[in-house]
């Protein structure tokens, strides 16, 4: 298949008006076209599917339900708004709570490869790629809607555990770098998995300690931590010292004021910026109340709080929503903001041999937005994806 005239995201990070080649028999872009169907792409943005490697649930299911029928609620709902892999975070739940999320996880990523080798299309929604492992290594002091009842200290070998309880897919954890044996989980995980710093209190020595001994993403920057001031830096400031590693970013206006995704841009750059949604089952969902990690949160309209507080528990918005308001909002360009949503994802969790642009070889994961930036169609390898509310408007 041959997409014809839309402005391509090139490697070099830039747009170019060219064709786009896709070979459905093998799901990746190929060199040239080799079935003969063409579709004109004039006045469209052509943009590698987009990557939420921080989300917990939308259209009224969460990672942590631990059924078959979440995920793929999850996975399909995905796809259909842009976003064609997905890296699902749990919550700060009890062991073996977590071990039962996981080994869902597993067996239906398991299902998926059975599907693929048995030649049915195995992509029927978003890719699960990774897990993320937010919490239970919290401080209750910066607990956010996580629930501090479950918190503790940190433990490597829990972490090997579900590790076998996930058949490999944990890629990240998080931890908070202030708490009592934090640098020696970080100096023993470290080679297995990225770790991130998040829901923390600690100074500013206290982050650079967790840096230096292997730490090397933020989670959500901003949210669940103090603040940068001129005489305590925090985790923030330590991150800004850094020359390398990633900040996560939540880029839905809510839990980020435009201004200071304006300036985060300017401090961090696009290079180290990862743009997520820390979506919720609400995602997608009329106003109500909804179930996170044990507690009780409510939709208002763009906002999701915990019931009965004024505590943001997450967002209710996409990826693609997220990409959205940080250009037209933030006045970010639309190539950094599609390096922070589609390529630095990839990126951080090691997997941009197969994913994160649409160069030939790549898996054919494929985004398409006019030009006000409404998703117009996304092609999963072989094939298109309904659209939420409608068929693929596309051709």
């Amino acid at each position: 298949m041959r997409i014809r005239n839309g402005w391509v995201y090139g490697p070099d990070g830039r747009f170019q008006v060219q064709d786009l080649c896709l070979d459905p028999a093998s799901g990746r872009f190929s060199a040239e076209s080799w079935d003969g169907q063409e579709w004109d792409a004039s006045g469209c943005y052509l943009i590698p599917g987009l990557t939420d490697l921080h989300f917990h649930g939308c259209a009224g299911a969460d990672f942590c339900d631990a059924t078959p029928e979440a995920l793929e609620r999850l996975a399909s709902f995905e796809a259909a708004c842009g976003v064609t892999n997905i890296c699902p975070a749990s919550m700060t739940l009890p062991e073996e709570r977590l071990a039962a999320v996981y080994r869902n996880a597993a067996a239906c990523r398991k299902g998926a490869e059975a599907r693929c080798q048995a030649g049915r299309r195995c992509q029927a929604g978003a890719q699960l790629v990774g897990i993320y492992m937010e919490g239970p290594f919290f401080s209750p002091q910066k607990a956010g809607s996580q629930n501090p009842a479950w918190m503790q200290n940190p433990d490597a070998a829990m972490v090997h555990r579900l590790q076998e309880a996930a058949g490999g897919l944990l890629r990240q954890v998080a931890v908070a770098p202030e708490l009592p044996g934090s640098l020696a989980f970080i100096q023993k995980l470290k080679e297995e998995f990225r770790i991130s710093l998040g829901h923390s209190n600690a100074t500013y020595e206290q982050a650079m300690a967790a840096f230096a001994a292997g730490a090397t993403q933020v989670t959500h920057l901003y949210n669940a931590m103090n603040p940068m001031t001129h005489r305590a830096p925090g985790l923030v400031g330590a991150a800004l010292d850094r020359e390398d590693g990633w900040v996560e970013l939540i880029g839905d206006g809510i839990h980020v004021a435009a201004p200071m995704i304006r300036n985060t841009f300017k401090m961090f750059g696009k290079d180290r910026i990862i743009l997520i949604s820390d979506s919720l089952r609400a995602a997608g969902m009329p106003d109500g109340l909804y179930e996170l990690g044990g507690q009780t949160i409510q939709k208002r309209g763009s906002r999701a709080v915990l019931d009965g507080a004024d505590t943001l528990a997450g967002s209710v918005s996409t990826l693609l929503d997220c990409l959205r308001f940080v250009v037209r909002e933030a006045g970010i360009p639309l190539d950094a903001a599609v390096q922070c949503a589609a390529v630095n994802p990839v990126r951080s969790l090691g997997l941009e041999a197969e994913l994160g642009s649409l160069t030939p070889g790549k898996r054919a994961r494929l985004v398409c937005l006019d030009e006000q930036l409404n998703l117009r169609a996304v092609w999963l390898e072989d094939g298109w994806v309904p659209r939420v509310g409608g068929e693929v408007e596309f051709g």
